[in-house]
């Protein structure tokens, strides 16, 4: 995209940086360090913070001046000395807006000169000086790490910039999550367009345009595209990248990718920013989807050969990061749109108990607008206490409580406690007979079969604890168990679905809330595995979905062969792919299929380099279009009948990578 998208119509509003607002009037009566500095990726709304830090420190008596922000009367970064406009403190908030670092070698010792006790320096930057840096400086660096909104904060920003509808706030957050630029410019051509961004007509291009922005200052093209590899996946560390993008890639770039701003540590390893990551992601999808095909399928190898030697605790892990490679998109709104590093997990105990049943009864009432039951409270107290139960307490970064998970191993001895409750028992009759009951193991220890049974959640932080909790209890599945679950909430009924867990349908609970009954799922894997249903899922087995690879190769095959035969067409398999399910008539049917398979290779000759372009050529000359010959193909290719027929099984095979990506993602008939 060529220049800047449109400008937003209004400055973005001040909106969910209170506590950076308030350590900033802090630092200002501090008498620790006069240097203050806002460290934060591109568009993370540094510029706005500056401006309300000048207007604040105003309101409290200082004189503020400007350097390098947008609208002063001084935009390029200065080096002279700093005037005091009056003998009142002095604040200088020094915004180069990506033009030079405060910390630069030739820069650092003027403006040291002009800092003290009553003259304070602010500044903004994409990361803080480098060590050697600090250790010459004469005070200390206080720093505000500025991050993305919440989702709450994103929505709420949203509709104070007059974007009402509920159904666009969500589709313009969960397309660029809480970057504030993003959110600007995105919230703006929804509002313009009155539609979802994926029917604007420039949201490809504002997408691009935003990775550009992202990205300024980066000139390396091997740089550019390790970054881009490391955003497909969940979690990289340099093996990873390895696998992604070679040894050459890999190794030249990851100690200067180390040192992006965008760059955060998760847990052993390091992940791409959150917001960064998906729109880094839809935009290389859109761009070249075999190459971003190539990259997750390297990926899903790369944990193929992590699983077999991993422990027990890393595999958990790893069920998360193959869960993101997947194309699901409730596994992506519930188990990842939310993940922040601002929460964590850790174990509860007794001490918690008050306070996971005050918030699950709010959670109810909130949720359902029901009350609920001094039975149900019981209820979970009884789980809470069960010998086996698997609790998880959410917190902030405070130790505040932001909800919690109570998974039961089912053994002979917490068997007991799951009978006594209605909506367990109705779940347990209805999947296992006296004989499969007797056999359950005899400890919690020794248990593989787990009951998902409570869940519960504070509204204000609702999706980044939602991603905590459900990462947290899918990582059980790596044990390869059996898994039960009753879900009410609409939202954990579809992932399950998504997931590949079977409803019982005798197993539905209508209790006191008819409209919202709890609904019992099982999914099994003793026989298969956790890898295996990994595997299905990302291929798109679970859902009825797309055929892997392989399969969809050689049905495309057989298609093409009988490219001109509607009768022959009309009962393929190809047939009932989910895409074609809508369409009634079987000649409709057949144009649909057509256009599907006219669509993938559009995408294919789009992102396809020359050589892969005259594979594709080979099989449209071939086979779509009926009136070439073999011989004339390939002499219009230029080619000899030989390499042409070399090139056909590559041009299908390319045809096949695009189309599954196209059935993924298909077009309405």
């Amino acid at each position: 995209m060529s220049g800047r998208p449109p400008e937003p119509t209004a400055e973005p509003s001040f909106l969910g940086r209170e506590a950076e607002l308030s350590r900033f009037e802090d630092w200002l009566f501090s008498p620790v360090s006069p240097l203050l500095a806002v460290v934060g990726p591109p568009g993370m709304g540094k510029s706005a913070l500056l401006q309300a830090f000048a207007q604040r420190a105003e309101e409290l008596g200082w004189s503020a001046l400007r350097r390098g922000a947008p609208g002063t009367d001084s935009p390029e970064v200065s080096v002279d000395p700093m005037p005091v406009a009056s003998l009142r403190p002095c604040v200088t908030f020094w915004d180069p807006a990506g033009t030079v670092e405060p910390w630069a070698p030739e820069m650092w010792p003027k403006l040291a000169a002009h800092v003290g006790r009553n003259h304070r320096l602010v500044w903004a930057g994409s990361a803080l000086p480098e060590e050697r840096w600090r250790a010459e400086m004469p005070y200390p660096v206080e720093a505000i790490h500025l991050d993305a909104l919440s989702t709450a904060e994103a929505a709420s920003f949203l509709r104070l910039r007059g974007l009402v509808s509920a159904a666009l706030i969500d589709d313009v957050v969960g397309a660029v999550g809480g970057h504030p630029l993003g959110l600007v410019l995105a919230g703006n051509l929804a509002a313009a367009h009155a539609a979802p961004l994926v029917e604007c007509s420039g949201w490809p291009r504002l997408r691009r345009w935003l990775v550009r922005h992202w990205l300024r200052g980066i000139d390396d093209p091997a740089l550019i595209r390790l970054i881009e590899a490391a955003a497909q996946v969940h979690r990289f560390d340099q093996d990873l990248l390895l696998a992604l993008v070679g040894p050459s890639g890999a190794d030249a770039g990851f100690d200067r990718l180390l040192q992006l701003s965008f760059i955060h540590p998760a847990g052993c390893a390091l992940t791409v920013h959150r917001d960064l990551r998906r729109i880094l992601d839809a935009d290389l999808r859109w761009r070249r989807p075999l190459h971003h095909a190539a990259l997750r399928q390297r990926a899903l190898e790369h944990y193929r050969r992590r699983w077999r030697h991993a422990p027990r605790e890393q595999r958990e892990a790893l069920v998360a990061d193959c869960l993101h490679l997947c194309d699901e998109p409730a596994v992506h709104a519930l188990c990842f749109a939310g993940e922040t590093p601002d929460v964590r997990g850790d174990p509860g105990g007794a001490a918690d108990h008050p306070t996971l049943r005050h918030l699950w009864s709010t959670w109810v009432s909130h949720t359902f607008g029901i009350e609920p039951l001094p039975d149900e409270v019981i209820e979970l107290q009884r789980i809470l206490d069960a010998p086996g139960t698997r609790l998880r307490v959410i917190r902030d970064r405070e130790g505040a409580v932001l909800g919690f998970s109570a998974i039961l191993a089912v053994s002979s001895e917490s068997v007991a406690v799951l009978q006594g409750s209605h909506v367990a028992a109705t779940l347990i009759q209805a999947c296992w007979n006296r004989a499969e009951l007797a056999a359950l193991a005899q400890s919690a220890e020794a248990s593989v079969v787990f009951f998902i049974h409570h869940m519960a959640w504070v509204e204000w932080r609702a999706n980044e604890t939602i991603a905590a909790l459900l990462q947290d209890a899918l990582g059980l599945l790596a044990l390869g168990g059996v898994y039960l679950a009753s879900a009410a909430h609409p939202g954990l009924q579809r992932l399950l679905v998504a997931l590949g867990f079977r409803r019982v349908d005798a197993a539905v609970n209508p209790s006191h809330d008819p409209v919202h009954p709890v609904l019992g799922y099982e999914l099994d894997l003793s026989a298969s595995g956790c890898l295996a249903w990994l595997e299905d899922l990302y291929e798109g087995r679970l859902s009825g979905g797309v055929p892997r690879v392989g399969e969809l190769e050689r049905d495309l095959q057989n298609m093409l062969a009988r490219w001109s035969d509607d009768a022959w067409l009309a009962r393929s398999p190809a047939t009932r792919w989910p895409a074609l399910a809508a369409v009634e008539s079987g000649r409709r049917r057949v144009g649909a299929l057509r256009s599907l398979v006219g669509e993938a290779l559009r995408e294919a000759l789009a992102a396809a380099d020359d050589d892969e372009k005259r594979a594709l050529r080979a099989v449209e000359l071939a086979y779509l279009n009926g009136a070439h010959s073999h011989k004339v193909a390939a002499a219009e290719l230029g080619v000899s009948r030989a390499t042409f027929y070399r090139l056909l099984p590559r041009g299908v095979a390319l045809l096949a990578e695009c189309l599954r990506h196209v059935l993924r993602h298909p077009p309405e008939f």
